[in-house]
């Protein structure tokens, strides 16, 4: 081989190399408090270094170094703290904004009109709406509707005939009616296509629906989360995480007096629950592992001295300039 083949070989060997990844902008927050959420004592006069989406660095100054040609933001006299997460919410089209200016990074949308949702989702990962990430489960999967306390929803491409009923605390909830087993699972299988997050279950499911919506969620490696008839029952066929807290009053309740109980607490059954009964619940449910999201804010704010404080802190946050895109209605 002579050398300009040589030479040749070399130069397309070069040209077909891929090129080195373009160095990322170093961003540095100095100057501020650190929280860094793991329990230690704040850290005064803190360095934070990102590079890309990562953080690359964090403690003190003099102990953090980096690179001279980084963009520093000085940070003296706010705090620093990880992103929050709200994991329970039902996305209205002018809330993204909303929660990274209160320092919400990632949030979850359990139970909304699935196309919309993977819509909404997709365009905060692509920038086209400025917002957190969001996580996102689709219309629940619900039983039968309760007679006369369902409203059939039309004008939706939904499979399996979608409803609303009303919540305990008075605002809809989206569900579709799963008569079977079989439906079920399908329904499951039609979400996980579509690529969800998790799944979302309400309370019309029998213990035999739960159970396949969780083995198939499990086949696709997502989490089922959301409403149950008790809490205790619901975590016997495998649900993990549950949302609100009534699930655990009425599982109380049935202990107490059994179905006429549980219909006597109606919508609010917390107020009714005997606490001698929470120690062999609580750890029955630590030991199937089950995560509650109790979200007290909702059901609790009008019950405690502190709901008149969170009013009027809403009435104050309204009137925050960068919150202007927010329906006048809303706000």
């Amino acid at each position: 081989m002579n050398r300009s083949s040589i030479g040749c070989i070399v130069l397309i060997a070069a040209l077909l190399s891929p090129l080195p990844a373009p160095a990322q902008q170093v961003l540095v927050l100095e100057g501020g408090t650190l929280i860094d959420g793991t329990g230690r004592n704040p850290t005064s006069d803190a360095v934070v270094v990102i590079e890309g989406s990562r953080i690359k660095a964090a403690g003190a100054k003099g102990q953090v170094s980096y690179p001279k040609d980084a963009k520093v933001i000085r940070t003296d006299g706010k705090s620093i703290l990880p992103g929050l997460i709200d994991g329970h919410i039902h996305l209205k089209d002018y809330m993204a904004p909303m929660f990274l200016r209160y320092g919400v990074t990632t949030f979850a949308d359990t139970n909304n009109h699935t196309e919309w949702s993977l819509a909404q989702r997709e365009a905060l990962k692509t920038g086209k709406i400025k917002g957190p990430r969001l996580f996102v489960s689709g219309v629940a999967a619900g039983g039968p509707p309760a007679e006369g306390r369902a409203t059939t929803v039309s004008g939706k491409q939904e499979p399996f005939s979608p409803y609303t009923r009303p919540g305990s605390d008075k605002l809809p909830v989206f569900a579709v009616n799963l008569q079977t087993v079989d439906e079920a699972r399908t329904y499951v299988r039609s979400l996980l296509a579509q690529h969800v997050d998790m799944i979302k279950v309400d309370l019309g499911l029998s213990q035999d629906q739960l159970r396949a919506i969780i083995e198939e969620a499990g086949k696709g490696g997502v989490p089922v989360v959301g409403h149950s008839q008790n809490i205790q029952k619901a975590a016997g066929v495998g649900l993990k995480y549950m949302e609100h807290t009534d699930t655990l009053a009425r599982s109380i309740l049935e202990q107490m007096g059994g179905p006429e109980k549980v219909k006597e607490g109606g919508a609010t059954p917390e107020r009714l629950m005997d606490t001698k009964l929470f120690d062999p619940a609580i750890q029955y449910l630590v030991k199937q592992g089950v995560y509650l999201n109790p979200t007290l804010f909702s059901r609790w704010r009008t019950s405690t001295p502190r709901g008149q404080e969170a009013t009027n802190a809403a009435k104050e946050i309204v009137k925050d300039p960068g919150l202007a895109f927010v329906p006048d209605e809303v706000r």
